[in-house]
């Protein structure tokens, strides 16, 4: 066999494995910081629901304020029965807005976290398939250079 021939061949196949394993190498980083991204996402969900949650208190205590300033400018004291109904209602619209904001919350960190999986799982299939094609270029070769023995 030509030496030359046989160095362009092997020239080649390292060429096509190189290739090969850095693409697979890039997407398994790219997908990793594809992970990351969509963690640093869920953390904000997160704060945004805290966030969410104190902004429901805070109204609820102006809420209440307000209804107390009422009730006083109308001479009627702040433990009457109407006003306590009120305040009852008033806590239990918050309970269950909050119990919303968290449950919303927490879905969407759940989707986050699964999506962050997938990409990790796309970045591993991604080097293994770069790690098949190239063990299938350097069995190429190796027929190649039995053929044209």
């Amino acid at each position: 066999m030509d030496p030359i021939t046989l160095a362009l061949m092997a020239g080649s196949t390292l060429m096509s494995v190189g290739g090969q394993l850095i693409a697979g190498k890039g997407a398994k980083d790219a997908a990793e910081l594809n992970a990351f991204n969509i963690e640093t996402e869920s953390l904000l969900v997160k704060a945004q629901g805290l966030d969410q949650g104190n902004r429901l208190r805070e109204s609820f205590k102006e809420t209440m304020a307000s209804a107390e300033a009422v009730f006083s400018a109308f001479g009627r004291d702040v433990s009457d029965p109407s006003m306590q109904a009120y305040k009852k209602k008033e806590m239990y619209t918050l309970g269950k807005d909050i119990s919303d904001v968290s449950m919303m919350t927490t879905l969407n960190q759940l989707k986050l976290k699964q999506q962050s999986v997938d990409e990790r799982m796309r970045g591993k299939q991604a080097m293994t398939a770069a790690y098949l094609g190239a063990g299938r270029s350097l069995l190429k070769f190796g027929m190649d250079y039995q053929d044209l023995k």
